[in-house]
Order: C-alpha cells, then sequence, then structure tokens
C-alpha cells in the first residue's frame, strides 16, 4: 500500500565526513600531552647527559692527578711499559674499558720513548696555550694501536674523552699530561635514560590516549542529550517545552536558545494555521455559492459542451470544499480545539459507521471491508472518550486511503484488539506496500505518493489529519508493512474502563 501522504526522498549529496568532536578531543589532548612530553624528556634528556659527563670529567680528573704525581717521577724519560703499568693501578678505580697516556715536553714533543704520540703533536700545540694552570678537557681521536694492550691491527679512528694537566718535575721542568679514556660508561647510562625515556612516552601516551577519549566522552555526553532533545522538536511538539537537567552553564544556555526557537516555531506554526484557517473561511462562501448555483441550475435547456462544463464545475467545486474542509479540521486539530466535549464512544460503533461512510467507495473500488469487531461480552462494550464525528473522520481516512492503494477484488481489512488499557484499531490492506525510504513521512502534510500525483486523487492531508486527531485524543498512529503484502495502520487509543460485571442475585426458593 503506498499511502496518499507519502513522498519520494530528495536526493542530497553526501556531506563530506566529518571527524567527531569526541576524536578531536581525545587527539588534541594525546598531541598536548606529546609536546608538553618531548620538550620535558628533552630536557632532562640533556641535563642527565650534561650532569653524566661532568660526573664523568671529575672522577677522570681525580684519577689523572694522582696519576701526574707518579709520572712525575718517573721523568724527564719515560717507558711505555713503566707508563702502562702506572696508569692501570691509578685508572683501574674508574669503570673503563680503554685508555690511552701520554706525557709531552713544553716543545709538544712526546716523552715516551720507544712509540709514536698517542695523539699528533700539532695538537698538543693547539690544544696546550704557553702557560696553563687548569685543566684542559677534550674530546681527541686515538688511534687504536696505540693504546695498551693494542695490537696494531685494525687501527680505527675512535673519540675518546681526553684531559690535559700540566706536569713539572722537582727540577721545576714542565710538561703536559694526556689521559684519554673512552665513555662507555656515559653511553651506557644514557642509553638506558633513553630506554626509560621512550618507554615512559609510549605508556603515557596511551594513557594519554585513554585519559582523552574518556575526556572527551564526558565533554560531549550533553551535546549527545541535546542532539537527542533536538529529534524531539517536531510540527506535533512544538508546543512542548524542552527541559535537560545540567550543571554545565553552556549547555543550559543552548537548552535556552532551543526553548527560544521552539517558541519562535511555535509561533510561525500559529501565524501559518491561522492564516490557513482565514483563507479557508473565506474560500467556503464562494465554493458553496457556485456548487449550489452548478447543483441547481436545469441542464436539459443546454447543450452537451455546457453540460459538460457545468459537470466538470461541480466537481471542482466538491473537490475544493473537500479540500477546505481538511484545511478547517487540521487547523481545529493543531490547535487543539478538537475536542469541546469528551464523550464515551462505543469502538464497534465507530467502526461500523465508518464502514458505512466508505461502502460507496469501496463498492466503486471493487474491494471488499472485511472488520472484525469485538464481540466478547467483556470488550463488546469497549469504548474511547472523545469526539464520535472527529474519530470517525480519522478512521475514513485511512479505510478510504487504503481503499485506492488496494486492487480490484481486493480485501481491507478493519480489526480491533484491546490490549489492557488500550485499544488498537488496525486497518490493512493488500497492495503494493510503502517504500522503506517513505515510511519516515507518510504523515506529513501535502506529502503523495507518485502514482497518487499522477491520478490528480487527494491532496496529502488525510493521514496527517487523522494522527492530529489521534494526538488530540491521547494516542498515536503507527505504520508498517505487512510481511503477507500490503501495510498496516494501527490506532492506539486509551480506553474508558468497563463497567464490572453485575452479579445476578440468587432468589431463596421455598
Amino acid at each position: 500500500m503506498a499511502p496518499d501522504s507519502g513522498h519520494p526522498g530528495d536526493p542530497r549529496p553526501h556531506s563530506p565526513r566529518r571527524i567527531s568532536l569526541r576524536v578531536r578531543l581525545a587527539f588534541w589532548v594525546v598531541s598536548i600531552f606529546v609536546v608538553i612530553q618531548g620538550v620535558t624528556a628533552t630536557i632532562f634528556w640533556l641535563y642527565q647527559y650534561s650532569a653524566n659527563v661532568r660526573s664523568f670529567d671529575d672522577r677522570l680528573l681525580e684519577r689523572a692527578h694522582a696519576l701526574a704525581l707518579e709520572v712525575a717521577s718517573l721523568l724527564p724519560a719515560i717507558d711505555p711499559t713503566q707508563l702502562e703499568s702506572v696508569a692501570r693501578g691509578e685508572l683501574a678505580f674508574m669503570p673503563i674499558a680503554e685508555f690511552s697516556i701520554d706525557v709531552f715536553d713544553a716543545r709538544g714533543n712526546s716523552v715516551v720513548q720507544g712509540r709514536p704520540p698517542v695523539i699528533p703533536e700539532k695538537l698538543v700545540e693547539v690544544l696546550v696555550p704557553d702557560h696553563f694552570s687548569l685543566p684542559i678537557f677534550a674530546d681527541v681521536v686515538v688511534d687504536r694501536g696505540q693504546r695498551p694492550g693494542a695490537d696494531g691491527q685494525d687501527a680505527e679512528q675512535e673519540p675518546l674523552r681526553a684531559v690535559l694537566l700540566p706536569l713539572s718535575t722537582p727540577e721545576g721542568a714542565g710538561y703536559t699530561l694526556l689521559v684519554a679514556t673512552s665513555d662507555e660508561l656515559v653511553r651506557a647510562q644514557m642509553s638506558l635514560i633513553t630506554q626509560v625515556l621512550a618507554l615512559t612516552a609510549l605508556i603515557g601516551t596511551i594513557a594519554a590516549a585513554i585519559c582523552g577519549w574518556f575526556l572527551g566522552g564526558i565533554a560531549v555526553a550533553p551535546f549527545d542529550r541535546l542532539r537527542k532533545l533536538a529529534q524531539q522538536l517536531t510540527p506535533a511538539s512544538v508546543g512542548r517545552e524542552l527541559s535537560m537537567d545540567s550543571a554545565n552553564p553552556e549547555v543550559a544556555r543552548l537548552t535556552d536558545e532551543l526553548n527560544e526557537a521552539r517558541r519562535r516555531m511555535e509561533q510561525g506554526f500559529a501565524a501559518q494555521e491561522r492564516f490557513i484557517s482565514n483563507v479557508s473561511h473565506e474560500l467556503k462562501t464562494p465554493i458553496s455559492t457556485l456548487l449550489t448555483e452548478a447543483q441547481t441550475l436545469d441542464r436539459d435547456r443546454l447543450a452537451e459542451p455546457a453540460r459538460g462544463f457545468v459537470r466538470s464545475v461541480e466537481e471542482e467545486m466538491q473537490r475544493l470544499g473537500h479540500l477546505v474542509e481538511s484545511f478547517l479540521t487540521l487547523t481545529r486539530v493543531r490547535d487543539g480545539k478538537g475536542i469541546a466535549h469528551r464523550l464515551p464512544c462505543n469502538v464497534n460503533d465507530l467502526v461500523m459507521e465508518t464502514v458505512d461512510g466508505c461502502a460507496e467507495l469501496a463498492a466503486q473500488s471493487k474491494v471488499r471491508l472485511s472488520t472484525r469487531l469485538f464481540e466478547a461480552y467483556d470488550t463488546m462494550e469497549t469504548a474511547v472518550a472523545g469526539d464520535g464525528p472527529l474519530l470517525v473522520t480519522m478512521l475514513n481516512n485511512l479505510v478510504r486511503n487504503a481503499i485506492r492503494f488496494s486492487s480490484a477484488g481486493g480485501v481491507v481489512g478493519i480489526a480491533l484488539v484491546r490490549e489492557d488499557s488500550t485499544v488498537v484499531i488496525s486497518v490493512r490492506d493488500r497492495g503494493p506496500g510503502i517504500p522503506a525510504d517513505r515510511l519516515a513521512t507518510v504523515f506529513d502534510r501535502f506529502a503523495q505518493a507518485p502514482e497518487e500525483q499522477r491520478k490528480g486523487r487527494g491532496h496529502g492531508l488525510g493521514l496527517a489529519i487523522a494522527q492530529g486527531i489521534a494526538e488530540l485524543h491521547g494516542g498515536s498512529i503507527g505504520v508498517a508493512n505487512h510481511e503477507g503484502g500490503g501495510c498496516v495502520f494501527a490506532v492506539t487509543l486509551p480506553a474508558l474502563p468497563t463497567a464490572p460485571e453485575a452479579t445476578p442475585e440468587i432468589v431463596p426458593t421455598t
């Protein structure tokens, strides 16, 4: 069944995919953490490197001073074996893998006999000023073959940490002591610190991502609630105040703005309804006049073209009259003025009156109406409180809508079901059903299925009026496609409580 108030969805261009606020907040939290941690880790690493180098230099200088005292007693000429023995004894207190030692005179020449200088003598002239009294630290490149214990093979150049000390003999001769050692200890300590910082960065980044995701969820939760609140804002609910408890002042302000927008929409709808009502009332008089004149005109004296014109005018005036009446009914329903007095209305009677009113249309369309009324003693008196004519109008619109979209020989079924404190009136046809993309819009005003638009039948107000009447009576209308074909409109209304069954009085016999 394709309802008279369904319309195809308009194709809309796909909007570009946007990253959610929660993801962006988590990303910024992680980014800020990474920047702060990176800067902090860099400063910490540089401080630790400086501290370790300074500590290493202090220990190297201490050992070099002790070594200078022993070397001074061996001058002016030093045997390499003696020098290595003294150096091993003093430097054994430092955790180093390799070392090199040399002694230079005032002219920068090595005084260690039997081997070349550890570093080029020209470099000594550059490093050592003419007169110096304080230690000098430098990074120098030493040939592996000149180190104690090296066999001279695979002479690879490698930088070492060196300290140069002024050295003088008891005779007052000036010399320079060079002690160069490898800094594996510093590199090992910095490697360990680097690993710890890397592990901390990894764990911290994961923790920041989790915290950012959690905080982002907290931050966007009010917006999700506002989104759900905004989804409740429909033409049918525009008169209801929107409320959401929140200690967040920003959310409270957004809620107030939504309510202000709702009030403006309500005022706009009210102005629109007044306009439609006024126009409809103004149109009723000329339409009624033209219809009456067309119906009372003596057509026997008219030529056939004139009679056809009169018939056309009569049909169009009737059509316009139905449209105006629909406008007025819809206005009454939307204004909440449709029920002046709520009276008990028997549900069986409402259905039977609807069937009688739709029988002629069903016969013309060769469609059979099938009813399943309340027949049990405890349900046949089921009633609802409301305006009987309005309720009949609601059922008429549903049944006529089902008839129009049923094929010849089809069946439209009307069934009643009592569910606790409500009554459900279902209208089912065996038509083609409703496309899935139109189910959400079947109750919109002026919305028609394409086939109805082509045939020029209806105005797209029938289901909107039916829904308004149901809501005016505290009920609702739902629609769904039936597995066996066609679709079902189900009206749910609050039922009046049934009177307790009378207990027959037992008269004793004598």
